[in-house]
């Protein structure tokens, strides 16, 4: 249940600092994420992601009105299985964004493991984003994730299950420092053993960083194929 409570306690944060000035972005990140084993230790994974505004503005009603592409994202990830139910990996994104482009290293490390019926996972990431002209940015991510069985006491085929993510995110740019916190709640569809659909509200605030406050609302659509 922490997991929950960690998702209210972020609802109440942002009852109390979404002011008139604060600035939000609503919109749809579909992504597709594709996944193979290379070896018995050895995975890669693909993502391709993408950001489309339908709204933005502030608080206070002023309003960008219309639909925007923002950007696509274009990320691989090569893991390994270091122990049971952990793996160590590194990667590359790059990102098409306003006509420029972004390059993104990643390392990472991830684990997971049981509570009850639930399948929890904490993940353990650090990633370099560059790009032309500008210092490249830092940042530290923790997240936390819980996978829980609507049908019976496992996922199995053709069931649905609920997934909760809450991540932490420290960024460093230039000299400033600043703070993102994400909360995910989605519903799944375990369609086979190689398709799964994923629906459900992604929030994300930088909220207890100092300067302007933005608030991001996102409806996102996963697509996971193992292949």
């Amino acid at each position: 249940m922490k997991y929950f409570g960690l998702i209210l306690l972020l609802c109440a944060c942002f009852g109390q600092t979404a002011t008139a000035q604060a600035g939000y972005r609503a919109g749809i990140l579909p992504q597709i994420n594709l996944t193979t084993d290379l070896s018995r230790t050895w995975r890669a994974n693909l993502r391709i992601e993408s950001r489309q505004i339908f709204s933005e503005g502030t608080f206070d009603h002023t309003e960008k009105s219309g639909y925007r592409y923002e950007r696509t994202d274009i990320a691989g990830l090569v893991l390994l299985k270091t122990d049971v139910g952990a793996t160590i990996g590194a990667g590359y994104m790059i990102r098409f964004e306003d006509g420029t482009q972004a390059h993104r290293f990643t390392q990472q490390y991830s684990s997971v493991g049981r509570l009850g019926t639930w399948r929890t996972g904490q993940r353990v990431t650090t990633d370099q984003t560059i790009r032309r002209g500008e210092p490249t940015v830092f940042r530290f991510r923790y997240r936390l994730s819980a996978e829980i069985p609507l049908q019976g006491q496992s996922v199995d085929l053709g069931e649905w299950y609920a997934k909760i993510n809450n991540e932490y995110l420290g960024i460093l740019e230039g000299w400033a420092l600043g703070l993102e916190i994400r909360a995910v709640g989605v519903i799944g569809l375990n369609i086979s053993d190689r398709n799964k659909l994923e629906l459900g509200p992604d929030y994300r605030t930088n909220a207890f960083s100092p300067g302007a406050q933005r608030h991001q609302f996102w409806l996102y659509m996963g697509w996971f194929v193992t292949i």
